[in-house]
């Protein structure tokens, strides 16, 4: 499936993307495409038809939800949506924003959506630590639970754009005495 265009601005009934001939049994009618964003659980695909019998709205079908969902014209010029989610481990995470950049402008996605991003991003960032500090002796464990903290931070707070630039950790260098230092004292 290739992506030919990506629609944005879609994010209700109201704003729909409305396909005029679409197929219904046998006849043809209108289908209207959304994405319905929320701040506690994501983005979801919103879709509804109208009944060409009695021209009246059908049931409104509602999809799973995800970090961020997107609708696009496909080469068949039908309509399409995908997902992208960052449920990763950091490093991917910050490949997959980067990617993210380039494929959409943050500046036509609304607050819920980088909110839901930033949010992700950095929840999954504390959640890789809560499993990466368990590996970990004292110094080290302070010293990266301290990272992953301001991490978290910096994500939530930084230009949308700049979330996939926090600093890499960098580990404590072995500070462990010297052997040979000890018995000579």
């Amino acid at each position: 499936m290739q992506i030919v265009k990506i629609l944005t601005g879609h994010t209700s009934f109201d704003t729909a993307y409305v396909v005029p001939n679409y197929p219904y049994g046998g006849k043809r009618t209108e289908k209207y495409y959304w994405v319905q964003s929320s701040p506690t659980y994501g983005d979801r695909l919103a879709t509804v038809t109208v009944n060409p019998k009695n021209g009246k709205f059908n049931q409104v079908h509602l999809g799973t939800y995800s970090t961020f969902i997107y609708l696009f014209i496909d080469e068949n010029e039908h309509v399409r949506h995908d997902e992208i989610r960052f449920n990763q481990t950091p490093k991917e995470n910050q490949v997959r924003f980067r990617e993210f950049s380039t494929q959409f402008d943050h500046t036509k996605l609304s607050p819920i959506q980088t909110d839901n991003i930033r949010y992700d991003i950095s929840d999954n960032l504390l959640i890789n630590t809560a499993y990466e500090i368990q590996k970990l002796a004292e110094p080290a464990r302070s010293h990266f639970k301290k990272w992953a903290v301001a991490t978290a931070k910096l994500i939530k707070e930084c230009p949308f754009d700049q979330i996939a630039e926090y600093p890499d950790y960098v580990p404590l260098v072995d500070m462990a005495p010297n052997t040979a230092n000890n018995q000579a004292a």
